[in-house]
């Protein structure tokens, strides 16, 4: 038996994949990141309306409406 505790060597932070933002289109940004495989993923997406910025996560369920497109991004990721 051993007395050696092994400690993980990543932190909480770097299990979240590093958000990018891309403008898909007029009204339309789409979020991607690394996944734990090192491989693209998609993370959400915000579309633009009349009445605000809807946010959706990676499966396209929404998150809600957001008055700011900085509030809709924040939702996307923290549910990344």
């Amino acid at each position: 038996m051993s007395d050696t505790i092994e400690v993980p060597t990543t932190s909480l932070t770097d299990s979240h994949p590093r958000v990018q933002w891309l403008s898909a289109d007029r009204g339309l940004w789409v979020a991607t990141g690394l996944s734990e495989r090192n491989t693209l993923m998609h993370l959400g997406r915000i579309d633009l309306m009349a009445h605000g910025y809807i946010a959706y996560d990676r499966i396209g369920s929404s998150l809600g409406s957001f008055a700011t497109l900085g509030e809709a991004k924040a939702q996307v990721e923290l549910h990344s």
